[in-house]
């Protein structure tokens, strides 16, 4: 297998795409909490929406993954993936509502908003993960700017009637966001994917054996990410941090690219599982060499617009 200019290149391009759109809607909701909510609110918003990388990281890890590279079209698999999905969706939306109350930055309604913006995210990011397990990363891309264009409307809509815009707002603009999101997902993926198990075929331990590695391993960076703000906003407040989150915005296009490369990588050697060692050991060297490229332009063009744009955010 080799990465030809026809489809396999149109692949890797719209990979890399989906990664940017991704990117994009992230980091142009952190501008927008940025100059909309100032410092303080900067730093909630991110340390709320750390959370939901973390839910969607366990919750990716232990599905996405065991969907991508287990048979999926077995209905006892299929069925297990079902069930487990359900289960981790209600209990990340309700963990992390009561996680943010006991954090008490927050008010109550903000926790409830901020728990249904972490189950919708969630939900969404499971078609988008069938999408990516088909190879179709383009449809991907259209889901992405679904999604921008519902939290970003909403956001723009509330500001431009005169409310007052605060985290909570932004907390409703991902759940708006997100469900559009979900809608276009489910429409674009192959009708043969858009299919329910028989409830009683559920193979729990197959899933449970493989997923539960992956989303640990796929979790941790961002809890880590995550205990670091909170601890931070504990010890400086939330204003300081603020001034810091404003910053890490920079690199996170960067984060966010390494991240897509590596998802792509993986759903290409479950795909081309069958394929020769050696076929998948030059696909890696071709795709871990176009990654430390494009990463160091990518610093690069961040620190050339850095002082334009850090007067923006």
């Amino acid at each position: 297998m080799t990465l030809a200019w026809s489809p396999e290149r149109t692949r890797v391009v719209g990979a890399a795409t989906a990664q940017f759109s991704q990117a994009l809607g992230s980091v142009l909701l952190q501008i927008l909490a940025a100059r909309l909510l100032g410092s303080s609110g900067l730093a909630t918003f991110a340390v709320l929406y750390g959370i939901i990388v973390v839910a969607t990281a366990i919750v990716s890890g232990f599905v996405g993954d065991s969907l991508t590279v287990l048979d999926r079209w077995d209905p006892r698999v299929r069925a297990g993936l079902q069930r487990c999905f359900g289960v981790l969706c209600g209990a990340v939306g309700v963990g992390s509502a009561v996680a943010v109350l006991l954090w008490s930055n927050v008010s109550t309604g903000s926790a409830v908003v901020f728990g249904l913006a972490t189950l919708v995210f969630v939900f969404e990011d499971m078609p988008r993960r069938m999408l990516m397990a088909c190879m179709r990363f383009w449809s991907i891309v259209a889901v992405d700017l679904v999604s921008l264009a519902g939290s970003i409307g909403f956001i723009a809509l509330a500001h431009a009637s005169g409310t007052s815009v605060n985290v909570t707002t932004f907390l409703w603009a991902l759940v708006i966001g997100q469900v559009a999101a979900s809608v276009a997902a489910i429409l674009l993926l192959p009708a043969d994917e858009r299919w329910w198990a028989r409830a009683d075929a559920g193979s729990w331990r197959t899933v449970w054996s493989y997923g539960r590695w992956r989303a640990l391993q796929q979790s941790m960076r961002p809890i880590m990410l995550v205990v670091v703000r909170m601890i931070a906003v504990a010890f400086v407040g939330v204003a300081a941090y603020g001034e810091v989150e404003a910053a890490r915005v920079f690199v996170a296009p960067a984060v966010l690219a390494s991240s897509g490369a590596s998802s792509y990588l993986f759903s290409v050697f479950a795909r081309e599982r069958q394929a020769s060692v050696r076929a998948l050991l030059r696909l890696a060297d071709i795709g871990a060499a176009s990654l430390v490229v494009f990463t160091v332009a990518l610093v690069g063009t961040c620190l050339v617009l850095e002082p334009w744009l850090g007067s923006v955010i």
